[in-house]
């Protein structure tokens, strides 16, 4: 741990506060790229990699203190090599991961938190195996994917933590040189787990699993020729106690299949075509409240789709987008649950005005699909306690940023340091996370490069009234109030506003344009006293009563 602690007593002045931002500089020379391979909390704590000047890329560690991340352990002595660690995941209370040696070689090591309970897991490599990857907990097993060093090709395995507990469960050999690493999309269900796997004469098919080398088996071949595959499609999704997933059968045709887990019980969801299973047919399946989500392609367009999964009537998403006219293709990229919404990033394609990039909201209640934000987002949406947060671009040159939603317009903002001259400061395949009531992630705000940046949304502004000598108030009626308020903006210039309460809980954040008349819902909202807070006016005080 002494590395650590050095490193932190050379740059903790480093750090730079602009408004509720902290940046770390971890490598004080270049870019320490944090969290590239992603980033894990365990222990209360936050581990993710990190590259600095001396060491390479290896493990660092924040406490919930907030004191100053340090290096954890460097793995690859290497200079300026690094083990580039990756596969997080936590595993009978130890945390997992995977990386680099000074051989070139990937080896898969475990750590309790701490340097001295830092080590390499020996039974795989005592075992004959090496290359490991796609870390995944099921059914009370660490399962792995690695490379069989006998036959060179990849096999599944899984351990209990032990040597004795650890086997190769799969004796894979047919597989095409060329083929993606597989297997890959396991999902746990009914005791089993399922998976994707390729071979020379099956092509891409369903397989199963019970942990055991007798269990392991093709499940069904859904294109029973000759390399012909029947499942193109990277998941299973676990829905109302069955298991539905999209293959291709023996007529090219992308069917939804769902199986209760026998192959007996295992067929298409629609008994008939529905002229909506051919060419891109169903993809992009999601789980909200009652309801299983996915796209599909009829004849004229892409839409979005939703069913109950006990009868087969397909319901479609109304559509509010308020762009163009004739038929609107629709595609989700990325969907998360938030509350009673879902947040979705895709993009829609009107017959008049080409392709439109957005964030989307789905209602549950009205069961609409309306724009949230003009934002492209290719990658992932990441859920936190109380926003949505997006690595995403607005397309006026300023590439990819940090945007904060709850799902609504005027309820997205844009969220960036007060000092921050570089355009395209984010890099749109990075992660983020929370932790500690606090979103890290990496980005190059300025001439530093790509570091480590914490963002808290507790707020950081003066709660009071008449903060502003000079300025006007923004207007609330009715005030006291129940379950509604009406704020009204008296300016000509859009503002963002905030509703806090007596603790300095951050409920509601949003723009509200010029002289607009805004209704804000606080049914949900306790008794007692709230603040709206705005830079440009004073703070007000308003009171629910109940």
């Amino acid at each position: 741990m002494r590395i650590g602690l050095i490193i932190f007593s050379l740059v903790i002045v480093s750090i730079v506060k602009g408004q509720n931002f902290v940046k770390y500089d971890l490598s004080k020379m270049g870019s320490s790229m944090p969290m590239k391979n992603g980033a894990i909390v365990f222990d209360n704590k936050l581990y993710f990699d990190a590259t600095d000047s001396i060491h390479g890329r290896e493990l660092w560690v924040q406490d919930a203190l907030n004191t100053y991340p340090n290096m954890l352990l460097d793995i690859n002595k290497a200079p300026l090599k690094g083990s580039d660690p990756k596969e997080f995941v936590i595993f009978n209370n130890k945390l997992y991961f995977t990386i680099t040696d000074s051989f070139y070689k990937t080896q898969l090591w475990f750590t309790d938190g701490t340097d001295t309970g830092t080590h390499q897991f020996q039974a795989l490599q005592m075992m004959g195996g090496s290359v490991p990857l796609r870390l995944e907990v099921l059914l009370g097993k660490l399962f792995f994917v690695a490379k069989d060093d006998s036959t060179q090709c990849y096999n599944i395995w899984c351990t209990d933590g032990t040597l004795s507990g650890t086997s190769r469960i799969s004796a894979f050999k047919n597989i095409p040189i060329h083929s993606k690493v597989t297997p890959y999309a396991f999902s746990e269900f009914k005791g089993k787990v399922f998976f994707i796997q390729t071979d020379s004469f099956s092509g891409t098919e369903m397989y199963v699993t019970d942990g055991t080398m007798g269990g392991t088996k093709l499940f069904k071949d859904f294109c029973p020729f000759l390399y012909c595959s029947g499942l193109l499609y990277d998941y299973f999704i676990v829905f109302k106690d069955r298991l539905f997933f999209v293959a291709t059968d023996s007529l090219s045709i992308r069917r939804l299949w769902v199986s209760d887990g026998t192959v007996p019980g295992t067929s298409p969801y629609f008994k008939r075509d529905l002229n909506i299973l051919t060419g891109n047919g169903m993809d992009s399946l999601h789980v909200f409240g009652d309801y299983l989500y996915f796209v599909f392609k009829d004849s004229a367009r892409v839409q979005f789709g939703f069913i109950n999964g006990t009868d087969t009537i397909l319901r479609t998403l109304k559509y509010d987008v308020g762009h163009g006219s004739g038929p609107i293709d629709f595609q989700a990229v990325n969907e998360v649950n938030f509350g009673k919404r879902m947040i979705m990033a895709g993009r829609y394609i009107s017959g008049s005005s080409g392709t439109h990039y957005y964030i989307f909201t789905y209602d549950t209640v009205s069961k609409n699909l309306w724009l949230a934000q003009p934002v492209k987002c290719e990658y992932y949406l990441f859920p936190t306690k109380k926003f949505v947060y997006i690595i995403g671009d607005e397309g006026i040159g300023n590439g990819y940023e940090l945007w904060e939603t709850s799902g609504r317009e005027l309820e997205t903002l844009k969220r960036k340091p007060s000092y921050a001259p570089n355009t395209d400061p984010l890099i749109k395949t990075i992660k983020i996370i929370e932790f500690n009531d606090e979103i890290y992630y990496c980005a190059n705000y300025d001439s530093s490069g790509y570091e480590l940046w914490k963002l808290t949304y507790k707020p950081v502004f003066p709660i009071g009234i008449g903060n502003k000598s000079n300025s006007k108030k923004l207007l609330i009626a009715p005030n006291p109030s129940r379950n509604e308020i009406c704020i009204t903006n008296p300016s000509e210039r859009k503002i963002e506003l905030k509703i806090i309460d007596n603790k300095g809980t951050l409920l509601f954040s949003g723009m509200i344009q010029g002289n607009e008349v805004r209704r804000i819902d606080t049914s949900e909202y306790s008794k007692g006293i709230y603040y709206l807070v705005s830079e440009e006016f004073d703070t007000s005080k308003f009171i629910l009563e109940y």
